[in-house]
């Protein structure tokens, strides 16, 4: 029981980290004049460099049972999907007065539940496949040759993210164990070639900062699928450092914001429309020092309050009741529908 203390309280931890990263840079996109040369475009790199595939290697990891990853799918990620989806769309025509809805392509930062429903309910027969890390991590770089796997159903990142998920999943406590027991001058040194490789593409432009997003084709940024498969190979390479050097030093203890780490989903939902408002009435400064403190404060103070336990039993409330009293009541009349009809036709077979 101490260990599974130890190791919850890790990841636990993790996610804070994650999360902070994840409503920082949204809000930095869209605060001040946004431009990858300066403070807030390296941020941005540096947090498209770990935060989703950090989230996608936890989910793995704790998805060892593939049954009850399987029954859970619907409930915990595609009746949120369909719930969300038009909330945010009332959201976005409330601040901007055009929005259109559009259930195959999800709206912003919605596309990891779909992705999320996908990983979570296909495990079970992934994790059968003879080689399906190799083939995952083929899927990385290959599917970025096909434009057509781009937003629509989040099929782009559906096939670039899965080698993230597999990783998680196929590692045990004592791979984890090993890369905390790496030596701190090795991680540092891992650290700091991280950050100035972040310096050096923010102020050259070389990568495209929406390719860290790994939705698009190749085609969408001009360039060959070549270039496209070692720059892909370049950014799994950083993201998969990135998550080695939080692992090995976000602390395995409980701390004053571990409680955060387990409803992270509450401030992930929740953040989204306060970035919809950001984005409509701007935030103060001209992407100056100001903006960003006045940036970060805003995180912080959604980061705690969209962790309140209150938001998160409110949250847990309404999924369970549009799962119970809508999903699994409209399946149990398809049932009796279904039933009806059939034996409707044996008795129009008899006469």
């Amino acid at each position: 029981m101490e260990l599974n203390k130890e190791r919850n309280y890790l990841f636990d931890n993790i996610k804070v980290v994650l999360i902070f990263f994840v409503v920082s840079a949204h809000y930095i996109r869209i605060s001040g004049n946004f431009d990858p040369a300066t403070f807030g475009g390296i941020f941005y790199i540096i947090a498209f460099s770990f935060i989703m595939q950090g989230f996608l290697f936890l989910s793995g990891y704790f998805s060892k049972n593939t049954e009850k990853c399987r029954k859970g799918a619907v409930k915990n990620f595609l009746i949120p999907y369909f719930v969300l989806m038009p909330v945010m769309f009332c959201v976005r025509l409330i601040l901007f007065d055009d929005a259109t809805l559009d259930l195959m392509k999800p709206s912003h930062a919605l596309w990891f539940m779909l992705v999320m429903f996908v990983y979570r309910f296909l495990i079970k027969d992934l994790s059968k496949i003879p080689g399906i890390i190799f083939i995952s991590a083929a899927m990385l770089f290959i599917s970025g040759c096909f434009s057509s796997l781009g937003e629509e159903l989040a099929l782009g990142r559906i096939c670039s993210f899965l080698v993230f998920f597999i990783i998680g999943f196929s590692l045990e406590e004592k791979h984890i164990e090993k890369i905390r027991k790496i030596r701190k001058p090795i991680i540092f040194v891992i650290l700091a070639a991280l950050l100035v490789f972040s310096y050096f593409v923010a102020y050259s432009e070389l990568i495209p900062v929406e390719m860290w997003h790994l939705k698009d084709g190749y085609s969408i940024y001009h360039i060959s699928n070549i270039n496209g498969m070692l720059i892909r190979l370049l950014l799994g390479i950083v993201s998969l450092c990135w998550l080695i050097v939080i692992i090995n030093l976000v602390p395995e203890r409980k701390t004053f914001f571990s409680e955060i780490g387990k409803r992270t989903i509450t401030i992930y939902v929740c953040h989204i429309p306060i970035r919809y408002l950001i984005k409509e009435v701007h935030l103060p400064g001209d992407g100056n020092a100001f903006t960003y403190v006045f940036c970060f404060a805003i995180v912080i103070a959604s980061v705690y309050a969209f962790s309140r336990p209150a938001v998160h039993r409110t949250y847990n409330a309404a999924m369970d009741f549009v799962y119970d009293k809508v999903f699994m009541k409209g399946i149990g009349w398809l049932m009796i529908l279904k039933k009806n009809i059939q034996i409707g036709l044996k008795i129009i077979s008899r006469r």
